[in-house]
């Protein structure tokens, strides 16, 4: 497989921007296009391959000239082959594995707190095409070749909150950025060295990387917009979220969790974001993020509460409380987020069904899939979808 190009578009400028960069969804909306994937699947059935690891992880697959690269807990990552699934290496990324200098920034070698959910390797890689980023949830920053070599790594520091980290890097040219504990730091890829530091938010969602007027803006999970170039605060509380990602479709970012905003992002970067509307949503938490499309918006929150608004005004379209095998679902289940494909939606839970669900504005579920439990995200390239679960790495095809 040739590198995967992913172009963003940065429609309210006029312009595009083409950088060879995947990292989780790929490019973060979650949409495959062009893939028609099988819509019904078992252990035994539609399986091509599964790539068993010892230890789990939430972090998704990324495709990255003919391999793949995941993690595995608590600091492992892994090159598979992308048409076997075989596994070519993978290093570990502990404390003792530092270089000289950044070991010993660590001080007492004990990894930090974190949830039994979240673990120490939820985010998801990043590249270039060049080289593999990897965040840790022991604040272990490390950047790999794709043969395996590392280039460098950083101790950045170790979270406090109790549940753990689970921000992802993300990635702008020649600038990887990554938050903990309400710091923001940005790294040149090629040498590690920093380039700047600056105050930010806790949140346990990731940031979003886009373009304004020909420039690079980061946009935070509570709403901050930094200018990549200097890591200037442009904008603050654009929108708000706790847990899931935000997501630009045309020249409108949308934060979708219980309380769902959209707003419109100006011309310049340090212009005027304008909120277009604001929803309430039902569900108490909202772990994954939403699929944005030019008519609707498909949510999903952790207890199975499917949301549908429309996206021009927020209005509720549809609430549907998701259940399997005639049970409902409680507690922390969803936290996988929302990928589309060939007019179908892909839900999956930790439990390890996958609620394939038509777009519409009428609610027809298409099947009910089972496999090993997974908090990742699908993604599907081609006709074949790829999850990261609890057993290993599903390749799901025909």
């Amino acid at each position: 497989m040739k590198a995967l190009t992913v172009v963003l578009v940065g429609l309210l400028a006029g312009t595009l921007y083409s950088q060879e960069v995947v990292g989780w969804r790929l490019d973060g909306d979650g949409v495959f296009p062009k893939s028609k994937p099988v819509t019904t699947w078992s252990e035994s059935k539609n399986i091509k391959w599964l790539t068993k690891t010892k230890k789990w992880s939430n972090a998704s697959p990324i495709p990255v000239k003919g391999k793949f690269y995941f993690c595995a807990e608590p600091d492992i990552l892994i090159c598979a082959n992308i048409k076997t699934g075989k596994i070519v290496w993978e290093k570990a990324n502990d404390y003792k594995s530092l270089s000289k200098a950044e070991a010993k920034k660590v001080g007492e070698m004990k990894m930090p707190r974190t949830h039994g959910d979240n673990g120490y390797s939820s985010p998801t890689p990043v590249s270039d095409g060049k080289l593999v980023y990897t965040l840790f949830g022991t604040g272990v920053l490390v950047a790999y070749d794709l043969k395996g070599k590392k280039k460098w790594d950083k101790f950045i520091m170790k979270s406090k909150a109790g549940w753990g980290h689970s921000m992802g890097p993300c990635l702008y040219k020649d600038t990887l950025i990554v938050q903990i504990e309400g710091q923001v730091f940005a790294y040149d890829t090629k040498t590690g060295k920093q380039k700047w530091t600056k105050a930010g938010r806790h949140s346990w969602g990731s940031s979003m990387v886009t373009e304004i007027d020909g420039k690079g803006i980061m946009i935070t999970a509570n709403g901050d917009v930094y200018a990549i170039a200097d890591g200037k605060k442009v904008a603050s509380g654009i929108g708000s979220l706790k847990y899931a990602v935000p997501v630009r479709h045309g020249d409108i970012v949308y934060f979708i969790e219980n309380n769902a905003v959209a707003v419109q992002l100006p011309k310049k970067i340090d212009g005027d974001y304008k909120q277009v509307w604001k929803s309430k949503i039902q569900g108490k938490r909202h772990y994954g993020s939403s699929i944005i499309t030019d008519k609707l918006i498909y949510a999903i929150s952790r207890a199975g509460i499917f949301n549908v608004l429309e996206t021009k005004t927020g209005k509720i379209v549809y609430e549907k409380l998701l259940e399997n095998k005639g049970k409902t679902y409680r507690g922390n289940t969803f936290y996988a987020s929302i990928s589309l494909a060939n007019k179908n939606l892909y839900v999956g839970n930790q439990n390890g069904q996958t609620h394939v669900i038509a777009t519409g504005s009428e609610f027809k579920e298409i099947a009910v899939n089972e496999l090993s439990g997974y908090r990742s995200s699908p993604l599907i390239i081609g006709n074949a979808i790829y999850i990261r679960a609890k057993k290993g790495l599903y390749c799901i095809s025909k």
